[in-house]
C-alpha cells in the first residue's frame, strides 16, 4: 500500500485563510454589535427624567431623650424659593431652638447648608432661596434641631431628607 503525500495548493491555502479571516470578521461584527446595543441601552438609562416633587416631608426623631419628634415639610414656593416647615412635639415654652439644614445624615452632619428660622414654640417656617431640584443634587442631607442658642452643641431633633 502506497501513502499517499498530502499535498495542499497555493489556492487551498489561500482559502482556509479567507475563511479563517471571514470567520474573525463576523465574529468581531457580532461583539460590536453586542457593545453597541449596551451601549445604547445605558445611555436610554441615564437620560431617564428624575421627578422632582413640587412637596416632601420627613420625620424628625428625637435626639438626647429630648421626646421632640415632628416633621420638617419642603414645599417648592414660586420661582427659586423653597419653604421649609418645622413642627415639633415637646417643645419647651419661650424658648427659641436654632435650625439648619446640613449636607449628610444624622448619624453624620456636615457643614450646615441653609441656615433656618429658630423654632418658637416647636413652630418655624423659613423661605430659602433654592430649588427641590437642587436640593435633590445636594443628597444626602438632614434637618437639624438644637436645643437653644446657648445650648447649641445639643441637639434635640433631627431628620434625614
Amino acid at each position: 500500500m502506497v501513502k499517499r503525500k498530502k499535498e495542499y495548493s497555493k489556492e487551498s491555502l489561500i482559502n482556509q485563510k479567507n475563511i479563517i479571516l471571514l470567520l474573525g470578521v463576523l465574529f468581531l461584527s457580532l461583539f460590536l454589535l453586542t457593545v453597541t446595543k449596551f451601549i445604547k441601552k445605558s445611555a436610554t438609562k441615564s437620560q431617564q427624567t428624575v421627578t422632582i416633587p413640587s412637596e416632601a416631608s420627613a420625620r424628625l426623631l428625637e435626639q438626647n431623650n429630648s421626646n421632640q419628634n415632628g416633621t420638617v415639610t419642603l414645599t417648592q414656593e414660586f420661582g427659586k424659593k423653597v419653604k421649609v416647615l418645622i413642627e415639633l412635639e415637646n417643645a419647651p415654652n419661650g424658648v427659641r431652638q436654632p435650625a439648619h439644614i446640613h449636607s449628610g445624615s444624622c448619624i453624620k452632619l456636615g457643614e450646615i447648608k441653609f441656615p433656618l428660622n429658630d423654632l418658637v414654640g416647636g413652630k418655624s417656617e423659613t423661605s430659602v432661596v433654592t430649588s427641590m431640584a437642587e436640593l435633590v443634587d445636594m443628597l444626602p442631607l438632614a434637618v437639624n434641631v438644637h436645643k437653644s442658642g446657648t445650648q447649641a452643641s445639643t441637639y434635640v431633633s433631627c431628620g434625614n431628607l
